[in-house]
């Protein structure tokens, strides 16, 4: 019971670490995520449009990450 106990409590301050940096990727990021909101709000681009340009950038790319 102490071993599960342990592994929910790691789990949870893992989980909550992911969101905290998570976090931290979108307040950096609003910017451009407010840009692309307002974009597709004004029907300025299309949503398949924005899907394409975002997966032709890096596997890292920090906006992607944000959205």
């Amino acid at each position: 019971m102490e071993f599960h106990l342990l592994g929910c409590l790691r789990t949870k301050r893992l989980q909550l670490i992911r969101a905290i940096s998570g976090s931290y990727i979108i307040v950096g990021e609003w910017d451009e995520c407010r840009r692309i909101f307002v974009s597709l709000a004004l029907k300025e681009t299309t949503q398949s449009t924005i899907v394409r340009k975002l997966s032709a950038q890096a596997r890292n790319s920090r906006a992607k990450r944000a959205l």
